[in-house]
């Protein structure tokens, strides 16, 4: 939550240091995809938003654009690239649709099979849990499923063998979790 409240997460992320230099091992980490977004920020020259809303929300023909939650206001904001991603709710379909054809849209290929395939997928390598990579959970296993999680109980829900996506809005209350609603997505899929 460190980094949920914070109004400077560009001096949070200059201040800390690497826990495993020499090895790849897996460690969640919401630095991690914190520093990525910074990453294409300074490589690309813009915001991570405008990024996506280049590479995916356009050539997916998404009804609005896609924000993400900012530290402060001002020039020097930053996205909060490890949460709070923010997009209508077909928007969201169509992405989970996206990731469903293997990163296909329409006949184009807008994110690459291998990495749609390679991320959501079990990676036991150097320490991964074999249920979650890349920002994805993942599974069960003999459903073949995966999944994103919102912090206040979003949901995109992936079933490539039924060819179904489930995606949940809606106000999470204190007594959220997402193990309920995978109960219930499950079920769903059952009866499909």
């Amino acid at each position: 939550m460190k980094f949920y409240w914070s109004t400077n997460l560009r001096k949070i992320i200059s201040d800390l240091t690497l826990e495993y230099s020499k090895e790849k091992r897996f460690h969640y980490s919401s630095a991690n995809t914190l520093l990525l977004g910074l990453i294409i920020e300074k490589v690309r020259g813009t915001t991570i938003s405008k990024y996506m809303e280049e590479k995916l929300w356009k050539p997916l023909g998404t009804e609005a654009p896609v924000y993400w939650s900012l530290d402060k206001t001002g020039n020097d904001a930053m996205e909060k690239a490890f949460c709070c991603m923010q997009g209508r709710t077909l928007d969201f379909a169509k992405l989970a649709r996206l990731y469903l054809n293997s990163g296909n849209w329409n006949g184009q290929q807008i994110v690459s099979k291998e990495w749609v395939d390679y991320s959501t997928h079990s990676d036991p390598v150097n320490g991964n849990r074999h249920f979650y990579n890349n920002n994805w959970e993942i599974g069960p296993l003999n459903y073949g499923s995966f999944y994103a999680i919102g912090l206040y109980g979003q949901f995109l829900h992936i079933y490539p063998k039924k060819n179904i996506i489930i995606v949940r809005f809606g106000d999470a209350d204190l007594n959220y979790h997402p193990n309920y609603w995978l109960g219930v997505f499950l079920q769903i899929i059952d009866q499909m």
